[in-house]
């Protein structure tokens, strides 16, 4: 799952005063744009850089990484496509996996600045492929992570051939999907009160709702 500023919606008279979530066959003629202005990014970093700074005691703290990473794609159709990442001062490969589109679900917030998206994909370790890719991408990301949770801030370079695209996106996402599925098949069997996986999922829409609000500088 994850959660990037979206803007499309703006230019189009949504009749909603809160947020709405878009239906997946709208007559609107829309499109995801995983992109912000250079301006809010510079924002949300430091917003997030002052969480890193105010330790609490006996809290778990908010934890900080910066990477610079290479994506390369290589398409397969059926919506599945490998990715295989690099470290960009090594070349050394990270990871290397296929990855399949499940389900999105888009949230128009009329009183934000952004609006959102929520995505399940599966991803899956894949062997990296021969030949050229289709497209490659160049991360410079911070990461803020705390507890079961991540934050991606990341400045996008995007080459598809033509002039490269520089992007701002920020992501939402689970520290471990995996421990997340588990949970899963338990609901309503740990007695009542107890149901960590729609526990872990409203934490993780009410840290989406939050990043919307302060999306402001």
């Amino acid at each position: 799952m994850q959660y990037v500023p979206y803007q499309p919606f703006r230019a189009f008279p949504l009749n909603t005063v809160a947020a709405a979530v878009m239906p997946p066959n709208s007559p609107i003629d829309t499109r995801f744009e995983s992109n912000m202005p250079q301006q809010a990014h510079r924002h949300y970093n430091g917003l997030l850089n002052r969480l890193v700074a105010q330790a609490v005691p006996g809290q778990p703290r908010v934890k900080y990484s910066h990477t610079k990473l290479v994506d390369e794609f290589y398409g397969e159709g059926h919506g599945e496509k490998t990715r295989v990442t690099r470290d960009e001062k090594t070349g050394q490969v990270t990871a290397s996996v296929r990855k399949k589109r499940i389900a999105n679900l888009d949230v128009h917030s009329p009183k934000q600045n952004v609006d959102w998206r929520i995505s399940i994909n599966l991803e899956e370790p894949a062997p990296s492929p021969n030949g050229q890719p289709a497209h490659t991408r160049r991360k410079d990301r911070i990461s803020y992570t705390h507890q079961a949770f991540k934050i991606d801030l990341t400045q996008v370079t995007s080459s598809h051939g033509g002039p490269n695209q520089l992007l701002h996106e920020l992501e939402v996402e689970f520290v471990n999907a995996a421990e997340l599925l588990r949970y899963r098949p338990l609901r309503g069997q740990l007695g009542p009160g107890v149901n960590p996986f729609d526990d872990l999922v409203r934490v993780f829409v009410n840290n989406v709702r939050i990043m919307v609000r302060n999306s402001a500088p």
